[in-house]
């Protein structure tokens, strides 16, 4: 049976999964990479790259440092934009929803399938804070480890899962010319809406 094609699709959840799983049968080193853009409450905006390996109709996981500049951001504006691009596909995925933090017992089971060198490197971590080298953290990880073993460690409180519940999606769909495809699902109390824009 051939997949469904760009117009057929009416869920962004179902939309979403089959590029997601179009882009990990790709040599990618990343394919869960994502750009995560917040603003601050000045009013300026930020971006960074994070891995969001889960997402289901229930939104969109990650997890961090809760004391970093992107959860710092969020404490002030919950409202974020993703933004996914895959280049060999010539396709992207832009993601308007509102985040908030998971349940503890969430975090831990994502922590607990962490390797335990990323367990303590996030441990030991002061994400965005100052330091002194870039090899700084390296050295407090294998002292830890020297001085502990490499056993697994308790998830830190500073460190946890936040949820984005998507509002409105936007697929952009590479063509020939430059006619590119763009649809665009936005939630209402019904379901979703769609409609098409031009390229």
């Amino acid at each position: 049976m051939p997949a469904p094609s760009f117009e057929e699709y009416d869920n962004p959840f179902i939309h979403f999964g089959a590029w997601m799983n179009a882009s990990e049968k790709l040599d990618l080193k990343e394919p869960f990479a994502v750009t995560l853009s917040t603003v601050s409450s000045s009013g300026i905006p930020d971006a960074r790259v994070v891995l969001m390996k889960t997402f289901s109709e229930m939104g969109f996981r990650f997890f961090t440092n809760k004391k970093s500049k992107k959860i710092s951001d969020l404490n002030q504006n919950p409202n974020v934009h993703l933004l996914y691009y895959w280049d060999q596909l010539h396709r992207q995925v832009r993601i308007n929803g509102t985040v908030a933090p998971l349940t503890d017992a969430d975090s831990d089971i994502y922590w607990r399938n962490r390797s335990i060198k990323s367990q303590i490197a996030s441990m030991l971590s002061q994400q965005s804070q100052p330091i002194q080298s870039s090899d700084a953290l390296y050295q407090r990880v294998d002292e830890y480890i020297e001085e502990n073993g490499l056993e697994p460690v308790k998830r830190p409180e500073f460190w946890g899962g936040y949820n984005i519940m998507p509002t409105r999606f936007e697929f952009w769909d590479g063509g020939e010319y430059r006619i590119h495809k763009r649809k665009v699902y936005e939630q209402e109390a019904s379901g979703w809406r769609i409609s098409y824009l031009a390229p």
